[in-house]
């Protein structure tokens, strides 16, 4: 045990706390989260894609629900660090079926599968690409932290990408269906609200269907998190 292993040893002993345990995790959550999200703004694994737009870890650290996006959207694009979904029209759906659904925020944590806006370079213009294996494989150690340090009660796999960084498949097939993360996090995949928003611009017929489907994902996870933790106010109303 080192010096400040020994001092933060000695804060709990005098608060006399009767899970001092929980404690110190709550208390060092937010360094937590400004720990990774300067790690994230100064990475360079990935040579391609490494040196512009970061997407950081945004949301309440000590929040009971971990939402979990696919890459930088494009409108994003040109900000040194930004928020998943922030400042884009996708953001403004995804925040629309929230507030709807009354859905407390301060209980969100957000983040992204990959953490640079991944592009190529065509005729000297950057157009956006889908993310690499490995560069899914490298940022994997951010949700990882993530998963460790803010310990949330369940989590939402916006996407094919983000639900396939724990479990294969397809979101169509997969989404509103449970299943658990490390044995004891209770996890539901459903669309990416980029996914609806192309299929919207496209005019595909279904598209009414894929937000009824994705509001009713939404609504199946905070309802039964209020349930499970009425304490925790996820529901507003």
């Amino acid at each position: 045990m080192d010096d400040i292993q020994k001092q933060i040893l000695e804060l709990a002993r005098k608060a006399n706390v009767p899970d001092p345990v929980h404690y110190v995790d709550y208390a060092v959550e937010e360094l937590a989260k400004d720990k990774v999200n300067e790690i994230i703004r100064t990475c360079d694994c990935c040579e391609e894609c490494c040196h512009g737009t970061k997407s950081i870890v945004g949301g309440n650290p000590h929040g009971s629900i971990l939402m979990i996006g696919e890459y930088v959207l494009e409108e994003q694009n040109g900000s040194k660090a930004v928020i998943p979904f922030e400042g884009t029209p996708e953001g403004q759906m995804i925040h629309s079926v929230l507030n709807s659904l009354h859905v407390n925020e301060e209980q969100l944590i957000w983040m992204n599968v990959v953490n640079c806006y991944t592009h190529k370079v065509i005729n000297g213009k950057s157009l956006k690409r889908a993310p690499k294996t490995s560069e899914q494989e490298t940022c994997q150690l951010y949700i990882d932290y993530a998963i460790n340090s803010f310990k949330p009660l369940y989590i939402v796999l916006l996407g094919n990408i983000a639900m396939n960084v724990f479990k294969k498949g397809v979101v169509k097939q997969e989404r509103g269906k449970w299943f658990y993360i490390r044995d004891s996090i209770k996890t539901m995949p459903t669309y990416s609200p980029m996914y609806i928003r192309q299929m919207e611009e496209i005019g595909d017929e279904f598209v009414e269907d894929y937000r009824k489907e994705f509001q009713e994902d939404l609504s199946k996870v905070f309802k039964e998190a209020q349930e499970e933790y009425p304490e925790s106010d996820i529901l507003l109303a």
